[in-house]
């Protein structure tokens, strides 16, 4: 990867993954693809990463338009551009893998799309992938990959056309789709070097590690943008007072600290810096209440806190100018005292699943509960409960990224936006059947399936909700001693005298019994066609 600087876990990913990318070009066990979803796991965590890095620098981006709507307008309007393309290539991207996932671990698409490499019960075919994205072609121009390319290289060439000429540089981008690579004298393009005869595992890999080159890529254009529009800075003609705190919240007992500066100021003249109560008529202070001690034109304010509430303070900033007349700037502020309060939340789990009802903890400190107004995007629904938690349902039609905003009603009876909190909207998993410890073929003798009580139906034990959910029905398909294929429908989970006493005990060793059409349903009212479960006697 290029653009932005990369951390050593992230070239430890990197070059983990080109080890794997060697090892299975060698037919190695395979253990090694096992190692995949391992690396694609830190890939995914390397992406979100660069989400969030671009998030603030399209935030500093927002900010900067507002102050200077005229200077920075045009670089603006070159950064959504930006972000748009990077959303659709991730877009298309993810469709491919769900497409490759889906087929060919026999799902829908929308199953693919929340399943964890992990969980891929395929993940060492390279048929069906190749199939997909190579097709019956000898360059890859018979399947996705063909298309992949284009979208990537169209990017490449869009991202580049906001920048200025001397600044297109492809080499930094990464994503290189032209370089070919030599195999036993033999030169295979990229589709071929990528796709070709690549398992399941690998193949979602180098998926997840092209969306992580797409956001570095993204990354790199907007910082340019950036310094193209700072580049061109001119001395600012006014000067204004600045106040920045570390933080306007502050616990009970400890310091508030802040800068307190000019916007330009001079080295080799240090402003006088006081607090009191200005008045406005007269434009200077008239109760001088503190000194702030200046170093280098910048002012470092602390004041010890003793007691709770919101407090505002007043300042000037008093400059002497080179014909001896002294400028006075004024400033106010104000910062939160309350006690200290513990507030966890979660940073990389942040999902509301359709269905159930998704608790979730919503708090200002220093803010009542009964201050706060809380709102979430996507046409969803977001409820108070009586002990003062929330609930929170997803509607089928919703946004798969959704926010909670927050305003919080201040003592002084203004209402203060808070920073809202994104999650991701996903679909309930697939909850998997079992019997006994066997979940999708295993042996047994006659004598231990006898005594097993029925069919159990669970959520993989990860899953964060605790959600009951129960076979209703299945079907049972056996061979006989006449060698007839016979099919038994069971309602509810448990196995019958029927099945226990006479098919069971019917069924010679070595045949199989089939587990199959297994319908479960959940404590929500959500049904489930479950994965079959086949049983050798032994």
């Amino acid at each position: 990867m290029s653009g932005g600087k990369e951390t050593p876990r992230q070239r430890m990913i990197g070059l983990m993954y080109l080890v794997l990318m060697a090892l299975l070009a060698m037919n190695v066990s395979k253990d090694i693809l096992e190692a995949f979803v391992t690396i694609n796991s830190g890939l995914q965590s390397t992406t979100e990463n660069f989400e969030k890095k671009n998030d603030i620098l399209y935030a500093d981006f927002d900010k900067a338009k507002s102050i200077n709507p005229q200077k920075v307008t045009e670089y603006w309007k070159k950064a959504q551009e930006v972000r748009k393309l990077s959303q659709e290539l991730d877009s298309f991207i993810q469709s491919v893998r769900n497409t490759v996932l889906a087929k060919t671990e026999q799902l829908t698409e929308e199953q693919a799309d929340t399943l964890h490499l992990k969980y891929a019960e395929k993940k060492d075919d390279y048929d069906t992938p190749t199939n997909i994205l190579i097709g019956d072609s000898h360059d890859g121009s018979g399947g996705l990959s063909a298309n992949l390319r284009k979208q990537i290289e169209d990017f490449k060439l869009g991202v580049l056309n906001v920048l200025r000429e001397e600044d297109r540089d492809e080499s930094k981008l990464g994503l290189d789709t032209k370089t070919m690579v030599n195999h036993n004298d033999v030169e295979y393009n990229w589709e071929m070097n990528n796709f070709y005869h690549t398992p399941l595992a690998a193949t979602i890999t180098i998926f997840s590690q092209i969306q992580n080159e797409v956001k570095n890529a993204e990354y790199y254009i907007i910082t340019k943008l950036m310094e193209e529009f700072k580049d061109d800075d001119i001395p600012f003609d006014t000067v204004a007072a600045k106040v920045i705190a570390t933080s306007n919240y502050v616990l009970l007992g400890e310091n508030y600290n802040a800068e307190v500066f000019l916007a330009a100021y001079s080295r080799t003249q240090q402003p006088k810096m006081l607090i009191g109560d200005f008045d406005t008529v007269s434009q200077h202070l008239i109760n001088i209440t503190d000194t702030i001690s200046v170093s280098n034109g910048i002012g470092n304010y602390s004041v010890s806190t003793d007691k709770e509430g919101v407090f505002q303070y007043n300042g000037t900033i008093e400059m002497t100018t080179p014909n001896g007349d002294i400028r006075t700037f004024p400033f106010q502020s104000e910062y939160i005292v309350a006690k200290p309060n513990l507030v966890v939340s979660p940073t990389k789990m942040l999902i509301f699943y359709k269905g159930p009802k998704n608790p979730v903890d919503i708090s200002v400190p220093g803010v009542a509960s009964e201050n706060l107004r809380v709102s979430i995007t996507g046409g969803n629904t977001i409820r108070k409960k009586s002990d003062g938690s929330y609930e929170v349902e997803i509607r089928n039609g919703s946004p798969r990224q959704i926010k909670i905003n927050v305003s919080a009603v201040m003592p002084d009876g203004e209402l203060m936006q808070m920073p809202g909190q994104g999650f991701k909207v996903k679909d309930m998993p697939q909850p998997y059947a079992r019997i006994k410890n066997i979940q999708n073929e295993g042996t047994m003798s006659v004598n231990t399936i006898k005594v097993q009580s029925g069919i159990i139906s669970e959520y993989d034990p990860d899953f964060v909700f605790d959600l009951p959910v129960r076979v209703i029905s299945f079907d049972v398909e056996y061979q006989s001693r006449t060698g007839a294929w016979l099919v038994k429908p069971v309602r509810g989970y448990k196995f019958d005298d029927e099945l226990k006493n006479v098919i069971f005990p019917s069924i010679t060793k070595g045949r199989k019994i089939y587990f199959t059409n297994i319908k479960a349903r959940n404590s929500i009212g959500q049904e489930y066609i479950l994965p079959p479960v086949t049983i050798k006697i032994i």
